[in-house]
This record gives C-alpha cells, structure tokens and sequence, in this order.
C-alpha cells in the first residue's frame, strides 16, 4: 500500500493508516522452476499467495496481550478484541483504510477470527506501527502460513 493509493481509496484520509493485506499458504519451498508448453514458468499449484480479506486489528502499546497455547503461541482474536482500538476486515482486494488518531500501536492481522499473528513481515515479534500526526501510515500486512 502507498500513500498515493489510500488518497484514492479515500480521499478524505488525512491522519490514520491504510494497509494491504496478503495470505501466504501451502509448500512455498523452493523449487526447480517447471516451464510449460508455451514455454513460461509454471506457477507452483501448491504455494498460494495473493490478496486477501484479512480482519486487521489494533491494540495501544501500553497494553499487555496474553499469547494463547490454542493459537500456536500467536493470540486469540477474542482477548485481541477486548483490547483493540480498531478492529475492521480488509476489502476482498486486500485493501483498507482508517481514520485512526496519531500514536503508537500494535498490529495483528486474522484469516479465521479465531487467532491472530502479527502482521507485519519484517518485525519479528514486534508488531509495531506509528501514525505520524497530520500523516498516514501506508504497510503491506502479511498472513504467512506457508512452508518456505
């Protein structure tokens, strides 16, 4: 997501953050790439990737959330929905924006709205996103369950 294209998805965004949302799924391991007849790459019917509706929630920083044993050591999206600030599913084109005051917050990102995981790909295990007063905070959010 950019900043440009959360202006067009809506035009009255002027602090808060937009995200695209994509689930990851099945063996993505890397293998020897098929070519097919007309002589391209095959796709890997095994490894699904794509946008997606994604649910996408939000919770202050100053706020503890437990982890669950029934999530795999992820969280459970109904302690995640007592505590959240935002809590609203991404377009079936993996798209989404939010009027959302400036601040500091954690985000998680569910397929099931059972569990949850962090979102954002390239955090590890801190999930944290800022809004820039006056601004917006444009990310790709990431759902990987995939085999790489």
């Amino acid at each position: 997501m950019t900043e440009n294209r959360a202006r067009e998805l809506d035009p009255t965004l002027i602090e808060g953050f937009a995200v695209s949302t994509t689930y990851l799924a099945g063996d993505c391991t890397p293998k020897p790439q098929a070519v097919s007849e007309c002589g391209g790459a095959d796709a890997d019917p095994y490894c699904t990737e794509g946008r997606a509706a994604l649910r996408v929630l939000l919770v202050p920083v100053n706020v503890s959330v437990p982890r669950s044993s029934d999530c795999g050591g992820g969280y459970a999206v109904a302690d995640l929905t007592r505590l959240s600030v935002f809590d609203q599913r991404s377009s079936d084109a993996g798209e989404l924006t939010a009027h959302l005051g400036a601040g500091r917050y954690a985000i998680y990102v569910s397929k099931d709205d059972r569990c949850a995981i962090c979102g954002l790909s390239d955090a590890g295990t801190a999930c944290l996103i800022e809004v820039p007063k006056g601004g917006i905070l444009a990310r790709d959010l990431v759902l990987d369950e995939a085999t790489h």
